[in-house]
């Protein structure tokens, strides 16, 4: 059926006669053998699960002592029913009306601002 001796001695004279092809040859084989093997072990093992990370609870060791902030100034209100309308005081208060340099200045501001975006649109 197969001649073992037959294909051994074709196997011997190429090396003999081809040297540098055979070689050559005999590299490849070699590096898709390893190829094949390498690609075997990396498609059988087993993915690696998800890595999770159980942060330990916070345990104070010592009295936990806040830093000393800005204070409150009086007469402010951290919370407040909201009114319907103001006040004549909480108007005076609160706000202000604008004079009318402050009314153009805003004015150009607002034109330099249209004229950037329209450009030399038609």
């Amino acid at each position: 059926m197969f001649d073992l001796d037959g294909i051994i001695d074709n196997i011997r004279t190429f090396f003999e006669e081809k040297r540098t092809a055979a070689i050559v040859t005999a590299i490849v084989i070699l590096l898709f053998l390893l190829g094949l093997i390498g690609m075997m072990l990396y498609l059988n093992s087993k993915p690696a699960g998800p890595k999770t990370y159980a942060e330990p609870p916070f345990e104070a060791d010592q009295k936990i002592i806040l830093p000393e902030g800005p204070s409150v100034p009086d007469g402010y209100a951290v919370t407040r029913e909201p009114s319907e309308k103001w006040t004549e005081q909480e108007s005076r208060e609160n706000f202000t009306l604008p004079d009318n340099s402050a009314l153009n200045s805003l004015k150009n501001s607002n034109d330099k601002i249209v004229n950037e975006i329209l450009g030399a649109a038609p």
